[in-house]
């Protein structure tokens, strides 16, 4: 009876603790659940994101804005007269993608290329999703040629152009946005172009035309100062340097470069004077208080060099160190 008893005992408390284990996990779980439950109630809710999954042709992808939108109006262009379903550019990651259509089938998306041999080449077909919230730009339905000839678009088309060097496709496209609307940006841009393939008188020519539309733009009167020293007219330069300063008195460079011009001409003492005055609006100008050192040998003003070359030797060690050999030959 006593180990009976015994046994009893043992079992009752087995049971007991049994339901008690069981009765604390039910608790625990529900615990864990409710606080899953608040913790999911306190965190914000993720917007939600308006896609689809679709084949699509990738043209490109593109560190660079300006070159998407240039293969963009390729595309344009190339696919003038067809009835366009979604030529879009969109912001992957930090990439500018590129991408024709939104087919349901990648059969329709293969024989849409093979039909359009203009779509560029390395162009392949693939599965994404389209997101609305990620293309910038985007384009449907048949393209007529009116639709695409802006003076905008061209002039893009030249930035893009000029940016990747290639200089006749720019200087192209910045005469068909010109023929479109004259316009100072447009023919200042067009400018640049010329001076960089040396053609200076090209680039005189369409600075003035820049400035005729735009008196004010003293950018442009700074670059035609360029461009005549360039083909050394140093007097036109005076000119168009001093024009610049008169619009804009706070343009370091345009002093500088004044300062060089009357090196050309031998001004010396007018030198000093514009070189002082980059000086004095960016007073770590280097190169600035380099020329200057120099003017002062060129007006026997050896002391005044000396004063600029301890200057440069804060400033540009190479620099001192080379304003120093002149003054010491």
């Amino acid at each position: 009876m006593y180990r009976n008893g015994k046994i009893a005992n043992k079992c009752r408390i087995i049971y007991f603790l049994t339901i008690m284990v069981c009765m604390l996990s039910l608790g625990i779980t529900s615990f864990i659940c409710a606080r899953k439950a608040s913790a999911d109630s306190d965190q914000p809710k993720e917007k939600q994101v308006s896609q689809e999954s679709v084949y699509t042709i990738q043209t490109g992808t593109f560190k660079d804005r300006q070159i998407a939108e240039k293969q963009f109006r390729f595309i344009e262009r190339s696919l003038e007269g067809t009835a366009l379903q979604a030529l879009r550019i969109e912001m992957i990651g930090s990439l500018y993608a590129v991408r024709v259509g939104r087919f349901a089938r990648h059969e329709e998306a293969e024989q849409f290329m093979r039909e359009h041999e203009l779509i560029p080449q390395g162009a392949m077909v693939m599965k994404a999703h389209f997101i609305d919230e990620r293309i910038l730009l985007i384009r449907d339905g048949v393209i007529s040629k009116n639709d695409i000839k802006d003076f905008d678009y061209y002039h893009r088309l030249g930035l893009a152009y000029g940016k990747e060097g290639s200089y006749q496709e720019a200087i192209d496209a910045y005469k068909e946005a010109i023929r479109i609307k004259p316009d100072a940006d447009a023919y200042r841009d067009l400018g640049f172009i010329y001076s960089d393939l040396g053609k200076y008188q090209e680039a005189i020519d369409v600075f003035k035309k820049a400035i005729r539309i735009k008196p004010d733009f003293a950018d442009t009167h700074y670059s035609l100062g360029v461009a005549c020293n360039d083909i050394g007219r140093h007097q036109d330069a005076v000119v168009a340097y001093k024009e610049a300063i008169r619009i804009k008195p706070d343009f370091a460079d345009a002093h500088y470069n004044l300062g060089i011009t009357y090196g050309y001409l031998h001004k010396y003492h007018e030198a000093s004077d514009a070189y002082k005055e980059a000086i004095r609006i960016k007073p770590d100008f280097a190169d600035a208080h380099y020329n200057l050192g120099i003017a002062y040998l060129m007006i026997d003003d050896k002391v005044s060099s000396l004063d600029e070359y301890k200057i440069l030797k804060d400033l540009d060690k190479e620099l001192a160190n080379k304003l120093f050999n002149v003054i010491n030959q």
